[in-house]
C-alpha cells in the first residue's frame, strides 16, 4: 500500500505540473488574443478616452511578453530593392532586432525613417507571422552629376532632387551638367541623347547655355552647340554624319547644329570653319 501510495503522490504531483504549465500557456494565449483584439479596434476607445491608459500600457506589455514566449520574435529579416544605399544606414533606420517581438515592431514608424534616408524614395515593411519581417525599398534613380556655382558636385536622381553632395567613384560615368535650369530640363534631353547611342556613347558633359538651350562635350572636349528647338533633329543630323563620316571621332573642336540647314564644323588643326549642307534625307 506504501508503494501504490507513492506512486500516486508522484502522479499527482505531475498532474500538477502539467496542469499548471497548461494554464500558463492558456493564460498567455488568452493575453494575445486580448490583445488582438485590443490592436484590432477594441483598444480605439480605450486609448482616445485616456480612461485607462495605464492599465493598457501594463496589458500591451504583458501581451508583448507573452507573444515572444510563444515564439512570436523577429528571427528573419528581408531586405529587397537595395541596390546604392548603405547597408548599414537602413539597419539603423529600420530598428529591426532579431530577437525582439515581431507584434511589438512598429512598421508605420519604421518605414518613416527608411522614407527619409538619401537614398530611399519609398519603404514597405510587412510582417510574416510567427517570425519573418520583408522590407521592400524602392530607390532613388540616379539621373547625373549637377555643379553648381562654386559647389562641388551633387547627385541629382531622375526627378531632379539631389540625392546626395558627396557622390562617389559609382556615378563618375554619369555625365555632368552646369548652367542655370540644368537639373530641371536634362531628363528631357537625356532621351534625345540616347535615341542616338552613337552620339550619346561620346558625351560627357552637357551646359544649359542661358536656360534655353544646350551644349555638349565629348571626351576629346569637342563641343556640340544644339539649336533652341527641334532638338531631336539636329542629333538626328549629327547621328547620320556621324555614321558616314566618324566626326565625333577626329579632331574636332566644334560642331555647330543650330542652323536648320546646314552644320558647321570646325577642326583643332584648322581655324576656317568648314561648312556642311544638309541636303540628305533622314
Amino acid at each position: 500500500m506504501r508503494k501504490t501510495g507513492t506512486r500516486k503522490s508522484k502522479i499527482l504531483k505531475r498532474r500538477k505540473k502539467s496542469s499548471f504549465r497548461l494554464k500558463s500557456l492558456l493564460k498567455k494565449t488568452a493575453i494575445i488574443l486580448v490583445g488582438v483584439g485590443v490592436l484590432a479596434g477594441g483598444g480605439r476607445w480605450l486609448w482616445t478616452s485616456g480612461a485607462v491608459a495605464d492599465a493598457g500600457f501594463a496589458a500591451k506589455t504583458a501581451f508583448y511578453g507573452a507573444s515572444s514566449d510563444l515564439g512570436f520574435t523577429i528571427d528573419n529579416v528581408y531586405i529587397e530593392g537595395r541596390k546604392f544605399s548603405d547597408i548599414q544606414d537602413i539597419q539603423k533606420a529600420s530598428g529591426v532586432m532579431r530577437g525582439g517581438s515581431i507584434l511589438a515592431y512598429d512598421l508605420k514608424g519604421a518605414a518613416e525613417r527608411l522614407s527619409s534616408l538619401d537614398w530611399i524614395k519609398k519603404a514597405t515593411i510587412r510582417r510574416d507571422l510567427p517570425d519573418t519581417v520583408y522590407v521592400a525599398l524602392e530607390e532613388k534613380r540616379p539621373l547625373a552629376l549637377l555643379q553648381r556655382e562654386g559647389k562641388k558636385l551633387a547627385l541629382i536622381d531622375t526627378e531632379s532632387q539631389i540625392i546626395t553632395e558627396s557622390p562617389d567613384e559609382r556615378f563618375s560615368n554619369l555625365v555632368i551638367i552646369s548652367g542655370e535650369g540644368a537639373a530641371e530640363n536634362f531628363p528631357d534631353l537625356l532621351k534625345l541623347i540616347l535615341a542616338q547611342p552613337e552620339i550619346a556613347s561620346k558625351i560627357t558633359i552637357a551646359k544649359r547655355v542661358g536656360d534655353r538651350r544646350w551644349n555638349l562635350y565629348t571626351a576629346n572636349d569637342a563641343r556640340i552647340q544644339l539649336p533652341e528647338d527641334d532638338v531631336a533633329y539636329a542629333l538626328a543630323r549629327l547621328d547620320k554624319y556621324q555614321k558616314t563620316d566618324y566626326v565625333l571621332d577626329k579632331p574636332v573642336k566644334d560642331i555647330d547644329l543650330r542652323y536648320a540647314d546646314r552644320i558647321v564644323l570646325q577642326s583643332i588643326e584648322d581655324n576656317t570653319p568648314r561648312i556642311i549642307p544638309a541636303d540628305f534625307n533622314l
